[in-house]
């Protein structure tokens, strides 16, 4: 698989992510940034 800016990435699904036992609910919440080559990513 390719990451770069010429390649999207898209439908991308993260069930049950904990991370330290925490319940993740959106990427603010994990400190997790989608850039803009990034498509329907769902929590």
């Amino acid at each position: 698989m390719v990451w770069d800016n010429l390649h999207l990435i898209k439908r991308i699904t993260f069930e049950n992510l904990r991370i330290n036992a925490k319940l993740i609910l959106d990427g603010l919440a994990g400190n997790i940034k989608a850039g803009e080559n990034t498509e329907n990513i769902k929590f």
